[in-house]
């Protein structure tokens, strides 16, 4: 199976055709792909506070302070995605003890790619903010967690 069709498989989620594998390549690729979509979220949010915010102008005059007020909306609006992902993949999966550690969860899956993706986004925010190297530990704790 090619990367492409692993990729699709995954992506067009079919109940029945579903196995929770997906290769290293697959995944790097789903992440990366939802490493995008983070950033167009940061654009787009950048943008509608620059529109429509009289307080959020006085942080244009700063970039590090305007890159931080940008990322705190950008972080509120994937937890509120993250948070129901992990909820439901965690209902999905608890039918049984051994389904609990074993059966695959389809929006669980998503929701660790997406928590990877949002956690390479803050990173790399916090080196552009100049951030201590204490905020970076619990991107790490999730990163190796999902390796």
């Amino acid at each position: 199976m090619t990367i492409v069709d692993e990729l699709h498989d995954f992506l067009v989620y079919n109940e029945s055709t579903y196995t929770g594998k997906l290769s290293l390549a697959a995944c790097l690729i789903l992440i990366s792909i939802l490493h995008l979509v983070t950033w167009a979220l940061h654009i787009l949010v950048g943008r509608l506070l620059t529109c429509g915010s009289e307080r959020y102008s006085i942080y244009t005059k700063d970039p590090v302070a305007k890159n931080k007020a940008v990322m705190n909306y950008v972080c509120f609006i994937t937890v509120l995605f993250l948070s129901p992902m992990y909820l439901l993949g965690a209902l999905e999966t608890n039918t049984s003890v051994t389904s609990r550690w074993e059966k695959p969860s389809y929006i669980g899956q998503l929701g660790i790619a997406f928590h990877v993706a949002e956690n390479i986004y803050e990173s790399i925010n916090y080196l552009y903010q100049g951030k201590a190297i204490e905020f970076y530990l619990h991107h790490v704790v999730v990163i190796i967690n999902f390796i």
